[in-house]
């Protein structure tokens, strides 16, 4: 997703890269997710069991001594939660397609692929993992749900990848259930979810 519009440099820059026959940067945007920021024992040194916030956030940012566990939440928690952060709602014509994310696990353990299919289970695109850029955390001081704002950008799979991934079958889609039909020596499905 993209907000703003760019900028004349940015669109010049962009046309120069295009006519010199340079990828374009990978797609990027703004995520925010509800969940808990769960502190590991890294975090306290020398026995002290006070922080300062400083300290702590100086901490989160380059050594990332936390787990951050998602939890679900309902859109009206999140709505409420962006619209106090200044954040407005996109514009979205007409109904958006079905279509499903699906996480391919390739060759070794961290050689995953993420795919969006259509409805039919066909690959349209795909892409490598999300990578985040930036991060930022809203603790919530009485106990509730935290929240993590990133910035996250993805690198899209080369056009013979993308090809070889289409000519697949990956998914089977029924009007009940979805299962893999991916033949073991291609890989293993390990994540599949509808939006």
């Amino acid at each position: 997703r993209r907000f703003g519009s760019q900028s004349t440099l940015q669109q010049g820059s962009s046309m120069v890269r295009h006519e010199c026959g340079e990828p374009q940067p990978p797609p990027s945007e703004f995520a925010v997710d509800f969940g808990k920021m769960v502190f590991k024992p890294a975090v306290i040194r020398k026995q002290r069991k006070i922080v300062s916030g400083w300290t702590l956030q100086q901490r989160a940012q380059i050594e990332a001594p936390f787990t951050w566990v998602s939890t679900t939440s309902a859109n009206a928690d999140l709505a409420n939660f962006l619209e106090k952060e200044g954040f407005k709602p996109a514009q979205v014509r007409g109904t958006p397609p079905k279509y499903f994310d699906c996480h391919v696990r390739r060759g070794g353990r961290n050689d995953v692929i993420c795919l969006e299919m259509d409805e039919s289970g066909k690959a349209q695109t795909g892409n490598m993992p999300w990578y985040a850029l930036q991060a930022a955390h809203v603790l919530h001081k009485t106990g509730g749900q935290d929240a993590r704002l990133q910035f996250r950008t993805r690198i899209p799979l080369t056009p013979q990848e993308l090809n070889a991934v289409r000519s697949m079958s990956i998914l089977k889609v029924t009007a009940d259930e979805v299962t893999s039909v991916l033949p073991a020596e291609m890989g293993q499905v390990v994540y599949t979810s509808e939006n």
